[in-house]
């Protein structure tokens, strides 16, 4: 039967790929297929029977496929169909052509049935099922939904195949319809060559089927005359059976989402009575003062830890669910208040950034948070908070030895632009341009259940790791940093009322002002704004607004830092200054904030209105992503000067040149 994903090599060979839509016979055809010997047959119930890890695969395969984000590979549907000998039905379907080519000793299966028939019967079945719900099943839906991991899975997987595969209103567009399915059927029979298809229907029953598979047709013993006679071809799941197994599904989902209410609230109770009576203790034993102390220790030491034990998981494993057992481990993962059970979003992505672009060495980078992992009470062992580096809220970890530093995200909209928008794009131009100046997130972590601490916001659910700047070998303690962006927008710290609403230690942190001028030489210079061109264009396509130029100067010395796709003078690795003073290192930051989520759009409204009287002009997150990476630019070439002129004009507003384009990979390789 079905099995949880996460062999990473083909356990069984795949021999029969089935070309056919859904309710076009799929379930009958598996049924066969079973009674033929080919164990197991991956159908949509495979989805539904794997809701937490393959819900997801097929949507990154749908999204790979049909909106270009990413890629799936032979080793991705290894993993995901390894343990089954065929596949028919959707979502396989969506696939049939590529599977038959990463598959070529799989023989093909074309199931047909009339298109008209095929409408009515998903017009009646699947259609009904998704669209003709009435209020008090939608209500239970939405409990379901909130209470049941596996309902929510299945309700993301469903969203991502209506979006990108089944596009059209199957009620109200029956051409669009009819045209989609014969779709399937002619990309199968441009691709696939004709002598590896059979051109079956269900009526046709087992003689064809048999005969291409190269198997013997089954028999059953009559119960009358104790011979062996064909047995019967499967006929199952029609519009009736359909119907009762979507009620059924309903049913079970209801039973887990009433299991998890129960569980719940007894252990919501249970926690506040303990949190309660601990905190009242504390405040007794210690006074206010003393207990925010521990408070904030405990805090600390729970999230870094949490971290570590996330990215002390290898990156093409799974984390196991502990000796307590699966019910037991799922409460105590909901009812963590600060050390919140995350996991790695993507790590083969990264890891292929780790390894294959930025070349960091594996061992050290996971020895760099293994130590944080343990229990110790060392701390010289454990992610070290850094002091209040953002103005978002967002949480900041060093680990022990320097190399890298952990960022939280708490912020909805700034961690689903970087994973649904910006990540693949990222993924793409660090390939391409390894010398880029985007800093390097190395991994993101994130906690895949609701949790308590999530609810209430105790510990951030979202952290990214990305390199340390700062990290130096010997003694540079007096590196100076500055976070420099455009300081010509309107801030309202420092604009409404010349400031004095607000306290200075306020406006000093909105945005940095470096002394003097960056003087190296024109070569330097054309690198930077070279690649800051290249970088910035990626994030004004993305929509990507409010970035900073992070900036670090130390007394010039021998660079300490080695980076194998850096040249010898890197922006990344260290400029030299014209007076042999300082060495100098830049990547860009921050670039979450999308103008095109709401949040940006709520923002940019609000200050629309504003300006209807104040005349202010836009803040940094509401100006438009082309116009902040104009000055954004502008801000560079007055900040770095060389010996040459300065840039034109259209240089300046952040135009790549045909020569300017072929220059980045060059100096990106």
């Amino acid at each position: 039967m079905a099995q949880p994903i996460g062999v990473p090599d083909r356990v069984v060979p795949m021999k029969v790929i089935v070309v056919g839509a859904h309710r076009t016979g799929t379930m009958s055809m598996r049924s066969a297929l079973w009674q033929l010997g080919f164990h197991d047959v991956y159908h949509m119930h495979a989805v539904m029977q794997n809701p937490i890890d393959h819900p997801e695969m097929w949507s990154r395969a749908i999204e790979a496929k049909f909106a270009g984000k990413g890629t799936f590979t032979r080793a991705d549907w290894d993993r995901l169909l390894g343990h089954y000998q065929a596949c028919c039905d959707v979502p396989a379907a969506f696939f049939s052509a590529e599977l038959a080519e990463i598959y070529p000793d799989a023989k093909v299966v074309v199931l047909n049935r009339d298109p008209n028939k095929w409408y009515e019967s998903a017009l009646h079945t699947v259609h009904k099922a998704i669209t003709e719900i009435p209020l008090s099943a939608r209500l239970v839906r939405l409990y379901c939904y909130v209470l049941d991991e596996q309902q929510r899975s299945w309700t993301r997987f469903l969203k991502v195949m209506t979006t990108y595969c089944l596009d059209f209103d199957h009620g109200k567009e029956r051409d669009k319809a009819i045209a989609w399915f014969e779709g399937q059927y002619k990309e199968c029979h441009d691709r696939i060559p004709a002598e590896r298809c059979l051109e079956y229907t269900i009526q046709d029953g087992w003689e064809p089927l048999c005969e291409h598979l190269g198997v013997p047709i089954p028999t059953v013993k009559d119960p009358r005359t104790g011979e062996l006679v064909e047995a019967p071809f499967p006929r199952i799941n029609d519009r009736e059976t359909f119907q009762l197994n979507m009620i059924r599904s309903m049913k079970r989902s209801v039973k887990r989402a009433n299991q998890n209410a129960i569980m719940l609230v007894g252990r919501l109770a249970m926690v506040s009575v303990v949190a309660y009576g601990a905190y009242t203790m504390w405040k007794r034993n210690f006074g206010d003062e003393s207990c925010d102390l521990l408070k904030m220790k405990i805090r600390s030491r729970r999230i870094s830890a949490s971290i570590a034990d996330a990215i002390a998981q290898p990156a093409t494993g799974e984390r196991q669910p502990g000796c307590l057992g699966p019910c037991i481990h799922a409460v105590a993962a909901f009812a963590a208040f600060y050390r919140l059970n995350l996991a790695r979003y993507r790590p083969a992505d990264f890891l292929r950034l780790r390894q294959d672009v930025w070349q960091l060495d594996e061992e050290a980078y996971s020895d760099s948070f293994r130590n944080s992992a343990s229990r110790s009470d060392d701390a010289s062992q454990q992610l070290v908070p850094v002091g209040d580096l953002g103005y978002s809220g967002s949480t900041f970890f060093s680990t022990a030895d320097g190399c890298f530093l952990v960022k939280s995200l708490p912020r909805r909209f700034e961690y689903e632009f970087f994973t649904h928008d910006l990540l693949d794009a990222y993924s793409a131009h660090m390939t391409e341009c390894p010398g880029s100046l985007l800093v390097r997130i190395t991994d993101l972590v994130f906690c895949p259940h609701i949790t308590l601490g999530g609810i209430v916001g105790s510990a951030p659910t979202h952290h990214i790791i990305m390199e340390n700047l700062l990290h130096l070998d010997g003694d540079h303690g007096d590196a100076e940093t500055y976070d420099l962006k455009p300081d010509d927008y309107f801030f309202p710290e420092r604009d409404i009322a010349d400031g004095r609403l607000a306290p200075a230690s306020v406006k000093d942190r909105l945005v940095d002002k470096f002394p003097g001028e960056v003087c190296v030489s024109s070569e330097a210079k054309r690198n930077l704004v070279t690649l800051l061109e290249a970088d910035t264009a990626l994030l004004a396509d993305s929509s990507a607004v409010d970035y900073s130029l992070f900036f670090v100067r130390f007394p010039a010395t021998d660079s300490p830092f080695t980076d194998l796709h850096a040249a010898q003078s890197s922006w990344r690795t260290g400029v030299a200054s014209t007076d042999g003073r300082w060495t100098y290192r830049a990547v860009v930051l921050d670039f979450f904030w999308a103008k095109k989520k709401m949040r940006a759009k709520a923002m940019t409204g609000l200050v629309g209105a504003f300006n209807l009287l104040a005349r202010k002009g836009p803040m940094s997150i509401t100006a438009e992503p082309a116009e902040y990476r104009e000055r954004f630019l502008r801000m560079v070439n007055k900040l770095v000067s060389s010996r040459e002129p300065q840039l034109s004009s259209s240089d300046e507003a952040g135009e790549l040149t045909p020569g300017r384009e072929a220059s980045v990979a060059a100096e990106a390789s």
